[in-house]
């Protein structure tokens, strides 16, 4: 075993015996929750500054070739530099980026910038060169001071005065981090408190949302590439424990915010040591002899069902073709930048989900829509965000009567004599037409099958004979009739009359030639 977490465990066995109590009461007592709570706790131990096999490693990466980006996805996530210890300040990224996407009572102020109010969220109090006045201890000068490291650890100072330490007020606090009482040297964090204190430091402004921190670790197999990917697919940066030098031994939090997968699959991680870039390392487990290897990941999933769903659009014209849009969904959710997706879902209001379909955010029509068959329809729709949190809403769906044309023009005779003398109604004409309640106006057109035109005239619906109609001398007459609707749509028909009646052909402007009897 590593002389470094040897000794570490014998000084917690230490502080256990002073203190009475193990570590999975107090501050320890989120890894209860994690599936994995049996897995032994690591520490940071990496301060302000990235260690010196950092900085070699880095040129020695800077003079290989240049790496390909295949694959890319990364978050657009605050960056913070380190404050008092990177797990605070690997966390405080998380809840920076969080709070720009929406939950903005987490941090006073903006958060992409590390802002007075951001380094208080981290950690509170003051630094080594301004410390807080007494009687305004924060985290900083309760904790903190006197500044120690692993060799030297020193009691901290709320306990050396004998006061009460101040009520946890930053990610440090809620992390235990540099808390002498902890095994906690100054900037040091516990594996164990990454989800716990997430979760407390939200829920000290959104008490009423869900927030789940699950832990995946490299021993039990849990901490895969699924993983990351599936969070970071779903906008959800993770805070990863690692050995930045590859000794074996975990040193250091970083906040993961991206991946690519070609040629080799890596992670993108901020490692607070640098606010200007994204620093990219292989994905692999923690093993010696592997630098950046991790050892433990933690998810930050907030759960707030989205709060409603609309439909930009609720009536759809009639006779459209299948397939046409109706609208477009959109949800409200006080996650900003959520992603969504929208089903069809039985319940009340989804009698006619089968008559339409979803396509991304789109309703389309699945069958056609006829005003005069239906005036209106019903669906029912689930909106899910990218933490399975749903939304269901009824939709009303009217349709809108568009002017259809004519499609028939009849001519009811009475008894027909071989004489109809000039100015005697021949017959009655009359239009169908699927609008209820619509007016016609009827004319003679020229053209094809209107070759008599001239021996009949028309009067309102009636067709009239201009001159003596003598079927005896002529066997048929044919005339080319027009009916136009109030909204100047109309259709064309040639009436053939004899004295066995009347023989038809439509004679519609869009289908041409006309057979004629």
């Amino acid at each position: 075993m590593n002389k470094r977490l040897l000794s570490g465990m014998v000084w917690l066995l230490v502080v256990w015996l002073v203190f009475g109590h193990t570590p999975a009461q107090g501050y320890f007592s989120a890894a209860w929750e994690d599936p994995d709570w049996n897995v032994e706790p690591q520490q940071s131990t990496t301060g302000p500054y990235p260690p010196l096999e950092v900085l070699l490693w880095d040129e020695q990466k800077a003079m290989s070739l240049p790496q390909e980006t295949k694959g890319e996805v990364v978050l657009n996530t605050p960056a913070y530099y380190w404050r008092h210890g990177c797990g605070p300040t690997a966390v405080g990224m998380v809840v920076g980026y969080y709070d720009t996407k929406g939950y903005d009572n987490l941090i006073p102020g903006g958060a992409w910038t590390q802002t007075a109010a951001v380094s208080q969220m981290i950690a509170s109090g003051g630094n080594s060169g301004a410390p807080c006045p007494p009687g305004s201890e924060q985290h900083f000068e309760d904790y903190a001071l006197p500044i120690d490291d692993f060799g030297s650890m020193q009691t901290d100072n709320y306990l050396t005065a004998g006061r009460a330490a101040h009520a946890n007020n930053s990610m440090a606090d809620y992390l235990g981090t540099s808390r002498s009482s902890l095994g906690n040297p100054y900037g040091w964090s516990w594996s164990t408190e990454m989800g716990y204190s997430f979760r407390h430091y939200f829920h000290r402004y959104y008490p009423e949302v869900t927030v789940e921190t699950p832990a995946y670790y490299a021993a039990s197999g849990g901490m895969t590439w699924d993983v990351l990917v599936q969070e970071i697919n779903a906008g959800r940066p993770m805070v990863f424990l690692v050995d930045t030098n590859g000794d074996g031994v975990t040193d250091h939090f970083v906040t993961a915010i991206g991946y690519r997968s070609s040629p080799t699959r890596q992670y993108a991680m901020r490692d607070t040591w640098s606010t200007s870039s994204v620093r990219w390392e292989n994905f692999a487990m923690v093993q010696s002899g592997v630098r950046w290897g991790i050892w433990g990941g933690y998810a930050y999933r907030i759960s707030h069902p989205p709060t409603d769903l609309t439909l930009s659009n609720q009536s759809v014209v009639e006779n459209l073709p299948v397939g046409s849009q109706v609208g477009s969904f959109s949800t409200s959710d006080p996650l900003l930048g959520d992603l969504f997706t929208y089903s069809f879902v039985a319940g009340s209001g989804s009698t006619d989900n089968g008559l339409f379909r979803i396509a991304g955010s789109q309703l389309l029509t699945d069958t056609a829509i006829d005003y005069e068959s239906r005036t209106g329809y019903s669906v029912r729709v689930r909106s899910s965000d990218s933490g399975g949190d749903w939304v269901e809403r009824s939709f009303s769906i009217t349709v809108s009567d568009v002017n259809e044309a004519p499609f028939d023009i009849t001519l009811a005779v009475g008894e027909v004599d071989v004489l109809i003398p000039a100015g005697s109604e021949v017959g009655r004409l009359s239009t169908l037409d699927q609008d209820a309640g619509e007016t016609f106006v009827y004319s003679l057109d020229c053209g094809l099958g209107g070759e008599d035109n001239g021996s009949f005239t028309i009067a309102g619906d009636r067709l009239m004979a201009a001159e003596e109609i003598d079927f005896g001398q002529q066997g048929q007459y044919s005339v080319r009739v027009r009916s136009t609707d109030a909204g100047g749509l109309f259709i064309q028909k040639i009436l053939v009359i004899s004295m066995e009646g009347v023989e038809n052909s439509y004679v519609n402007s869009i289908f041409l030639p006309v057979l004629v009897k």
